[in-house]
C-alpha cells in the first residue's frame, strides 16, 4: 500500500485538475482567508495554469492575500509569473512588494532591473537591502 502524500494524485490524473479548479473558485472566495489559504495552496501545486488567477489576486483588497499570491507566483516562476510579481513591485504594501522583490531575484529576472530601481526609492529598509 502506497502512503506517500501525492499517492492519489499518481493514481487518478484528474484529482489534481479537480484540487486546481477548487482551489480557483476559493480564490474567488468573499472570505478574505479563503482566498489567502487558496493562493497559498495554488502555490503549492505549483500548475502555470494559476497565474493568471494569481496575477488577478494581486488587486485583492487585502494585503495578505496580496502577499499570499506573490509567494504562489515565486513557487510557480516563468515568465507569466515574473511579468505578474513585476507589477506587485508597485504594491502600497511593503511586506507584498518584499516578497516580488524576493521572488524576482530567486528566479534571476533580468527584466525587473528598471522597476527594482524604483522600488529603491521607496527607501524603506527591508526594500532596499532585498532590492540591492
Amino acid at each position: 500500500m502506497n502512503t506517500t502524500p501525492n499517492a492519489g494524485s499518481q493514481t487518478d490524473p484528474q484529482a489534481p485538475e479537480h484540487e486546481l479548479e477548487r482551489l480557483l473558485q476559493q480564490l474567488r472566495s468573499a472570505d478574505v482567508t479563503l482566498r489567502s489559504d487558496a493562493a497559498h495552496a495554488l502555490g503549492k501545486l505549483a500548475d502555470e495554469r494559476a497565474v493568471a488567477a494569481l496575477a488577478e489576486a494581486l488587486c485583492d483588497s487585502d494585503e495578505y492575500v496580496r502577499k499570499s499570491a506573490v509567494m504562489a507566483l515565486r513557487r510557480i516562476g516563468g515568465v507569466n509569473a515574473m511579468e505578474a510579481m513585476r507589477a506587485a513591485l508597485a504594491d502600497r504594501s511593503e511586506q507584498v512588494c518584499l516578497q516580488a522583490v524576493k521572488g524576482l531575484g530567486e528566479l534571476r529576472d533580468a527584466g525587473a532591473v528598471e522597476a527594482l530601481i524604483k522600488v529603491l526609492a521607496r527607501r524603506e529598509r527591508s526594500l532596499v537591502a532585498a532590492a540591492t
